[in-house]
């Protein structure tokens, strides 16, 4: 004779360990995804505000990162300069500017 009460019992510890095995397979995955921060260097002529051309090649970090970390861990890598070049005659002493200027991309 069949229980009712106990198939009643085992299909809700089916659904329960299901549900169960689900939240936890949510709690084990990672959060983080890797990214790629591209950085660029340029140099600005002082007197005319135009890109120097270097033969410096984009640098490339990649990590995994949470989303909302992303932004700041590439930043973190950006920096600008101010170099004095010497006098700059007749228009008085001249400043070069190199900055590094990085983004960010999901891989």
């Amino acid at each position: 004779m069949f229980d009712l009460r106990n198939i009643k019992k085992q299909r809700k510890m089916k659904k329960l360990s299901i549900a169960l095995g689900c939240l936890m397979a949510l709690g084990f995955s990672s959060c983080k995804k890797e990214y790629t921060c591209t950085c660029t260097t340029t140099v600005t002529d002082p007197f005319f505000g135009l890109p120097i051309p270097t033969d410096e090649a984009p640098v490339e970090y990649t990590e995994k990162k949470k989303k909302d970390e992303k932004d700041a861990w590439c930043e973190s890598y950006e920096s600008s300069t101010q170099i004095p070049s010497g006098t700059g005659g007749l228009l008085g002493t001249a400043t070069v500017t190199q900055a590094t200027t990085c983004t960010v991309k999901e891989n």
